[in-house]
């Protein structure tokens, strides 16, 4: 006859929700330290009760010299940060009577009420055949405005290309390089009457060595440049005190000075 052994299993339940949700969460020092408290509380029938520093980081030792347990397996560092970090989730209470465990630790939370289902909004009434005809030929007017106002923005602008390319050619450049300065000209919004700006100010302005390359650095910048040469400050400094009204002496006039008879 084959001897069968009884075996009795001690266990401590552990709420599913934890092991699904909220352990895979948790680092190792936490999820050890939350064993603990779950094996020490829920293991002895209890919510709440007293676990001290010692017996989470040696184990419980009862008076007779027993070792019921041998701790977490965390260091004291490990084991404050633990307890700090379980708290703010909400999964256990520190009080002066011990550690409790809260609501989320042992039950799963409710699930939201679903919100209602938004109702796709009544459908437009289709128009009518007389709408759809006067909306065909709106259509129709702004596409052939769109057209008119594009072939004239054309035609400008090959009136600004040939016009600038000949006063570049005029100025000395090559026509290969008036193009491609005109295209700039072009690309920035710019018109003849600036390019005729640009041309007068460097033709104007002095100390100029390379007047080409001047005006090629002023179209491609897109700077804006007058006619007027800049002054020196020197110079506008002289003409300051030149137009400057001349302070007049009264005291000449006063009764005694050397013009006094004139205002007697």
């Amino acid at each position: 006859m084959q001897n069968t052994a009884i075996v009795t299993f001690c266990y401590t339940q552990t709420p599913n929700y934890f092991l699904d949700v909220i352990a895979p969460q948790l680092t190792a020092s936490e999820l050890r330290v939350m064993l603990y408290v779950y094996r020490h509380l829920l293991g002895y029938q209890k919510l709440s009760d007293w676990i001290s520093y010692e017996q989470f980081l040696n184990g419980v030792i009862t008076n007779d010299n027993k070792r019921l347990d041998n701790g977490a397996g965390v260091s004291r560092r490990s084991l404050v940060v633990a307890l700090d970090k379980l708290e703010r989730r909400k999964l256990i209470t520190r009080h002066q009577r011990g550690i409790s465990l809260t609501e989320l630790a042992l039950n799963a939370p409710e699930p939201e009420p679903a919100e209602p289902a938004n109702e796709p909004p009544p459908p437009e009434p289709a128009p009518s055949d007389s709408e759809q005809v006067q909306k065909l030929h709106l259509n129709h007017a702004e596409q052939v405005q769109k057209l008119h106002h594009t072939k004239e923005n054309q035609n400008q602008n090959k009136t600004v290309v040939a016009v600038a390319v000949n006063l570049l050619v005029q100025f000395g450049f090559g026509r290969n390089e008036a193009n491609r300065l005109t295209l700039v000209l072009v690309q920035n919004g710019r018109d003849i009457a600036y390019l005729e700006r640009l041309i007068k100010y460097v033709t104007t302005a002095p100390n100029v060595q390379n007047r080409h390359a001047l005006l090629t650095t002023l179209v491609r910048t897109n700077a804006e440049r007058t006619a007027e040469p800049p002054r020196r400050a020197g110079a506008e400094r002289h003409q300051r005190q030149t137009n400057a009204p001349s302070s007049i002496d009264w005291s000449k006039y006063a009764p005694g000075g050397k013009y006094a008879y004139l205002v007697q």
